[in-house]
């Protein structure tokens, strides 16, 4: 299995020129390009990024993938979507290392990636949190623990040894020292894929919920987040600080997945400039990157993807292989609307935003408690409807889509009145309105995958009810409003250079941008010198 990774040292970005097709493959008819990047590494290896426009066969719907590795000369092409392009470009700008990873066996687990590194530790006098505690009651009295054999304690009861553990794992967070952390401790359950949560031994248990505590107050001491908990209501701190239930046969993990050490999942979150200067700014910056990253697990079972009876979370972000789908290589699987609703719940613990779970007829929904907002489904962040191409501001000078800030993900949350109208108790089939947000969204922003099905349908020559986009929207809206989409959608594809390979309506097309684009040289690579002009004609 030839395969080669490399750090990426430096790039180019090309947009492409109209007219298209830029070149011709051996399955497809023409590739129609949003855009290309190149990356280089130090060892002279090459791959070159094409980032396909809705407009073209995607290469998942074609006979075999595109991409490619010739191990003799290191060089290597990958084809991806447009709307993924945006991301890779804030991912190259970034300041952490970025790596490519190139293989024959399964080009399509070709990929680039980016390693954050752990916050580094430091020596600063550290708070006195048990005093703070004492001087706190509401904060103290929802801080729970049970010792075996005892009943369960508020902290100003606990053991001494246990109010001194709180103090050592407060330390520890306060000077950001990386502590030892088994992401999968042992279940005590005979029936380890039985439904329900983890069961830990007292040792496992502490371990988490002492670290994790720690952490929290170490956040608010330290005014490491613009928010603070102190006026937080009781139920909202319960919901921040219970992460263990007390049973007769051992300790019940409230997470359902595993969570990772703090300090790993409050370093990815700085490295990934996550924490913004509001509570919503930060969840949506985290619901973008499970839009970016995300992947909803396929028929695998938990051990085949993260080799594990619960998701854990570092496994999570940090991408693994689903042993019976290895053709895809390393993603970032979620157990679907469940999985991603724990997932939030666990990390954003580590910034201090309760979050609590609601179910609807099997359909798992996050409720942000102190913002009053929610998701319609869980499902939502990563659904093909938030993956959006929006068109170019033409020149080099930039690097990122115009409407840059006029994100879809910025809208996903719905308000908790919005919430009790769709599933509130009188909602005769609250499921219907399952995911619905996501779908106003598609037909507000144009999802790359409904202008596929539009660009599909052209191609058919199919009329609006006979179409795959009728089809695909049918659900959620009436036909009126799905057939008025049609030209706002053929409007969008040209703004994105698409122009249909069948006859257009008109001989006179619609008229193109300001195209060609000048490419965009990166700085860090030497500009190219321009070619001699030819001499005039004696």
């Amino acid at each position: 299995m030839p395969a080669h990774s490399f750090q990426i040292i430096n790039h180019i970005i090309t947009y492409p020129r109209l007219p298209d097709p830029l070149h011709e493959w051996y399955w497809w008819e023409s590739v129609r390009l949003y855009a290309t990047i190149e990356c280089r590494g130090a060892g002279g290896e090459k791959l070159t990024i094409y980032y396909l426009r809705p407009d073209n066969i995607y290469p998942y719907e074609a006979n075999g993938h595109p991409n490619t590795y010739d191990p003799s000369t290191q060089q290597a092409s990958i084809f991806k979507y447009a709307w993924e392009y945006r991301h890779d470009y804030q991912m190259l700008a970034g300041s952490n290392p970025i790596y490519a990873y190139m293989e024959t066996t399964y080009p399509r687990a070709m990929r680039i990636y980016s390693k954050f590194p752990l916050l580094p530790a430091t020596t600063a006098a550290v708070p006195d949190v048990l005093g703070w505690l004492d001087a706190h009651p509401m904060i103290a009295t929802n801080l729970y623990w049970k010792e075996p054999g005892d009943i369960i304690k508020q902290f100003p009861v606990w053991q001494p040894s246990r109010r001194q553990d709180l103090a050592a794992a407060f330390a520890r967070a306060w000077n950001y020292e990386t502590i030892p952390w088994n992401d999968t401790p042992p279940d005590q359950t005979a029936a380890h894929e039985a439904a329900g949560n983890p069961l830990l031994n007292a040792n496992d248990a502490w371990m988490i919920y002492g670290a994790y505590v720690g952490h929290m107050l170490a956040m608010e001491i330290g005014g490491r987040v613009p928010w603070s908990i102190l006026s937080y209501p009781a139920d909202h701190l319960f919901e921040l600080f219970h992460m263990i239930n007390c049973r007769p046969d051992g300790y019940e993990l409230q997470t359902w997945n595993i969570p990772a050490s703090p300090h790993f999942t409050y370093s990815f979150l700085v490295s990934n400039n996550i924490i913004g200067p509001t509570r919503q700014e930060t969840i949506r910056n985290l619901l973008a990157w499970c839009r970016n990253y995300l992947r909803h697990s396929y028929d695998s079972t938990l051990q085949e993807i993260w080799g594990y009876y619960w998701p854990p979370v570092q496994r999570i972000i940090e991408g693994t292989t689903d042993t019976k789908y290895p053709e895809y290589g390393v993603n970032h699987y979620t157990a679907g609307c469940s999985g991603t609703t724990r997932f939030l719940m666990t990390i954003f613990k580590v910034v201090n935003i309760p979050i609590q779970k609601k179910s609807i007829t099997g359909h798992a929904i996050p409720y942000f408690m102190t913002e009053d907002a929610y998701l319609s489904h869980g499902d939502d962040p990563y659904t093909t409807n938030m993956k959006v191409t929006h068109p170019f501001l033409y020149g080099p000078e930039y690097p990122v889509p115009v409407r840059a800030l006029d994100d879809p993900i910025n809208k996903l949350l719905i308000s908790g009145s919005t919430y009790n109208a769709w599933f509130g108790p009188t909602v005769p089939e609250p499921e219907k309105n399952v995911g619905r947000r996501s779908s106003e969204l598609d037909i507000e922003y144009f999802s790359d995958y409904l202008l596929h099905l539009y660009w599909l349908d052209k191609q058919a020559n199919l009329t609006p009810p006979q179409g795959r986009v009728f089809k695909f929207l049918q659900r959620d809206f009436p036909a009126s409003i799905i057939t008025d989409l049609w030209p706002a959608m053929e409007t969008r594809l040209f703004a994105l250079g698409g122009l249909f390979s069948s006859t257009p309506k008109s001989t006179t097309p619609p008229k193109p941008p300001k195209w060609p684009i000048p490419p965009k040289v990166d700085p860090k690579l030497p500009t190219p010198p321009k070619p001699p002009k030819p001499p005039k004609p004696q």
